[in-house]
C-alpha cells in the first residue's frame, strides 16, 4: 500500500509587472506542494525521464501513470497535487518489469487517457485506454508486431484522437517501428523507420500541426540523434535525418521531440563535446526541408534525461544536473536563462507534462505551470513549476 507524505518545497520562480507594454522581472519564491508516493519495492524507479507519464484533463485534473509492483497504475489528484488516490486498482494492466519498462500516457480532446506498456508475460507492447469520466480502464489489446519495450517506446495522440506509437524490436536485428490505430485497429504490420542492425534506444514521438507524426531517437551504435517525419497522418513511410552525429550514447540521453505553435520542431538531447555531455537543443524550421536543421545550441551545463516543454515560443528544459538535482533552464530564441535548481537531492528522471496537442494546464490551457515527476530510487515525487508570467502572456501571442 501507499502512504502519502506532503513535503513543502519552495520553487524558484519569477513574477512580473506589466507596465506600459513591457515586462519587468522581479525575483520571488512561489510555494508548491510536492507529494511523495512511498513504496520501497518499485514506484516507477528508473522509469521516469523516458516518456510522458503525467497529464491533465481539460478541467485541470491531474493524472499520473507509472509502473508499480508489476502493474500500470493510474493516480488522480483533484487538488493540484496535494493529495492523490489510485483509480480502478482492480483492473490495473499487468506489466513487464525489465530495464527501461514504463507506462506511457497521452490524453485526447475527450479527456480519454491512452496508455502503452510492456505485457507482463512477454515484453510485447499492449495498449489500453482510461476514461477519466468514469475513472476506469478499457480492455487491453496487443500492438501487432511489437516487441522489446526496453529499447524504447512512446505515444502521441493526433487531432482526431487517434494514438500513434513508436517502438523498437530486437528479437533479431534491432529496428525502429511505427504503428497507429487509424481506422479503429492497429496496423497489421508496423512501418519500418530504420533497420540497420544498430542499437536504437530512447524513442520519442509527437504530432505536428499538419497532424503528421514526427519521431526522434538515439542510434547508439553510430552516436547519432535521428529525426524522422511521416509522409501523412496514416504514415506509410518516413523521411529520416541524422540531426547530430556525435552524441552521448547511453540511456541517460533520452531525446524529446516537440512542435511549437508555429510548426517548428525542437529536439533536446545530450551532446558529446569530448569532455562534457551538455544539455542541447536543435530546431527545424517548419518551412525548411527535413534535411535542413539549425545548428544545435547547448547551455554549457552537464545533465541527463532532459524533458522539453514549449510554451508559446519559449522553450523549457527540466533535467538532472551533475549534482543529481532536478533543475530547469529556459531558452528564449537566442539566450539561456541559466539553470535553476528545483529539487535538491539524488534524483532520477524527470518526466514533465508535455505534448504538442491537448497539453491542458490547471485552467484548461497550457499555462501557467509545468507538472513533473521524478524519483530518488525509492519514492516517486510530484511537483510543478509556476511559469514566468511573461511566458504565460506569450501563449496568446
Amino acid at each position: 500500500m501507499f502512504a502519502l507524505r506532503l513535503r513543502a518545497t519552495r520553487v524558484p520562480n519569477l513574477l512580473a509587472l506589466v507596465l506600459g507594454g513591457s515586462v519587468l522581472a522581479l525575483p520571488c519564491l512561489v510555494e508548491a506542494a510536492a507529494v511523495t508516493l512511498e513504496d520501497a519495492s518499485n514506484v516507477g524507479i528508473g522509469h521516469t525521464g523516458y516518456a510522458n507519464q503525467i497529464v491533465r484533463t481539460s478541467g485541470g485534473i491531474l493524472y499520473i501513470a507509472y509502473l508499480d509492483s508489476a502493474s500500470c497504475e493510474i493516480w488522480r489528484s483533484t487538488d493540484e497535487g496535494a493529495t492523490w488516490a489510485e483509480q480502478d486498482a482492480s483492473n490495473n494492466p499487468a506489466m513487464w518489469t525489465g530495464t527501461g519498462s514504463s507506462c506511457v500516457s497521452a490524453i485526447d480532446s475527450n479527456n480519454v487517457i491512452h496508455l502503452v506498456y510492456g505485457h507482463d508475460t512477454n515484453d510485447d507492447i499492449y495498449y489500453v485506454t482510461f476514461a477519466t469520466s468514469t475513472n476506469t480502464f478499457g480492455t487491453p489489446e496487443a500492438i501487432t508486431g511489437s516487441d522489446r519495450i526496453g529499447r524504447g517506446l512512446d505515444l502521441a495522440v493526433d487531432s482526431n484522437n487517434i494514438p500513434h506509437v513508436v517502438h523498437a524490436n530486437a528479437d533479431s536485428t534491432v529496428s525502429v517501428y511505427y504503428s497507429n490505430r487509424v481506422g479503429g485497429s492497429w496496423d497489421a504490420t508496423p512501418v519500418t523507420i530504420q533497420s540497420e542492425g544498430n542499437d536504437y534506444i530512447s524513442l520519442s514521438i509527437t504530432i505536428n500541426e499538419d497532424n503528421i507524426p514526427e519521431i526522434g531517437y538515439v542510434d547508439r551504435t553510430s552516436s547519432d540523434i535521428t529525426a524522422a517525419v511521416g509522409d501523412q497522418n496514416d504514415a506509410a513511410s518516413f523521411t529520416v535525418q541524422d540531426v547530430d552525429t556525435s552524441i552521448i550514447q547511453n540511456k541517460t540521453n533520452s531525446p524529446n521531440i516537440i512542435v511549437d505553435d508555429l510548426g517548428n520542431t525542437w529536439m533536446t538531447y545530450l551532446d558529446e563535446t569530448g569532455a562534457s555531455d551538455y544539455i542541447t537543443l536543435v530546431k527545424h524550421n517548419d518551412a525548411d526541408a527535413w534535411s535542413s536543421w539549425q545548428t544545435p545550441v547547448n547551455n554549457s551545463n552537464v545533465g541527463q534525461n532532459p524533458s522539453i516543454i514549449i510554451n508559446g515560443s519559449i522553450v523549457y528544459l527540466i533535467y538532472v544536473d551533475v549534482n543529481d538535482d532536478i533543475v530547469y533552464d529556459r531558452y528564449a530564441g537566442s539566450t539561456w536563462s541559466g539553470p535553476t535548481v528545483l529539487e535538491t537531492g539524488t534524483y532520477s528522471g524527470p518526466s514533465a507534462r508535455s505534448a504538442s496537442l491537448n497539453n491542458f494546464g490547471s485552467y484548461g490551457i497550457p499555462a501557467p505551470e509545468i507538472d513533473y515527476i521524478f524519483d530518488d530510487g525509492n519514492d516517486l515525487f510530484y511537483n510543478k513549476l509556476i511559469l514566468h508570467p511573461g511566458d504565460f502572456f506569450n501563449v496568446f501571442d
